[in-house]
């Protein structure tokens, strides 16, 4: 490496931890997708037997395709991408809205799953985040990685290759692009963790109301069935890109990162 760029093994260093803190997001997005995927199966079958013991119609239910919702369904099967979701929640102001946070878990899912190739999920991420993620950038190919699972260790040989000030300005360009989607994919993390935990309380009202003998209205169901469901869009409302920044900071902080080339 050029001895007149003794900074581009902090840029390197400080790529590789960004690509890390954003593979730890984007794992735990994948495994809350698939819990809120699994808990609706399981919810839509309660509530058509609680229905059914009430002497009730049951409520609809219908296909959800969250990448299709948010924007981002290019070269994907819509039947790959959709959630069944009782119409009781959807029904509710900002539902829908908020589940779109679950598309980076599951685009993930999709390249673990063999119908997606990490490269063009890399592409869906950018218009998830509202970052262009070229495939064949450093940026592009650190994030197809990440999405399929793959440890970075390494920036890779094209990189090692080169020296001087282009290895400058392609780490330049790499963190400022990373620490961006670093940023969202911690953003979309936290607002749906909240909408999948109130998802289980909800399965656990189910439970409860299941081995119940108490009467019950189509009204009376929905309301007990959304009373954790309502708080939780609203938690998730309320979080916003700058708390997120300002919690990254601290995790930066803290273990003392080199931050000195990262957008403010």
């Amino acid at each position: 490496m050029s001895i007149f760029f003794p900074d581009n093994e902090k840029r390197k260093n400080r790529l590789l931890e960004l690509s890390a803190d954003t593979q730890n997001f984007i794992a735990v997005s994948k495994q809350d997708y698939e819990q809120f995927k699994n808990l609706n199966a399981v919810i839509n079958q309660k509530i058509a037997q609680l229905y059914a013991n009430a002497g009730l119609t049951p409520p609809g239910i219908t296909q959800l395709d969250i990448l299709k919702a948010a924007g981002a369904a290019q070269a994907v099967n819509t039947a790959d991408t959709a959630v069944e979701i009782s119409t009781i929640f959807l029904d509710v102001a900002g539902m829908a809205a908020t589940t779109l946070y679950l598309a980076p878990g599951v685009t993930s899912f999709l390249v673990g799953s063999g119908i997606l190739e990490a490269e063009t999920a890399a592409t869906v991420l950018g218009t998830i985040f509202g970052t262009e993620i070229a495939v064949g950038t450093l940026a592009g190919g650190l994030i197809g990685g990440l999405i399929a699972g793959v440890v970075i260790i390494g920036i890779g040989l094209a990189i090692d290759a080169i020296e001087g000030a282009i290895l400058r300005d392609k780490l330049r360009e790499g963190l400022h692009q990373l620490g961006q989607i670093r940023a969202n994919a911690k953003l979309h993390l936290d607002k749906a963790a909240k909408l999948v935990a109130s998802l289980d309380s909800v399965n656990r009202t189910l439970d409860a109301l299941l081995s119940s003998h108490i009467p019950l209205t189509d009204q009376v169901i929905r309301n007990l069935l959304t009373k954790d469901v309502v708080p939780a869009i609203e938690a998730a409302k309320a979080i916003t890109l700058s708390n997120v920044i300002i919690e990254l900071n601290a995790l930066d902080l803290n273990r003392k990162s080199w931050t000195a080339e990262d957008i403010a």
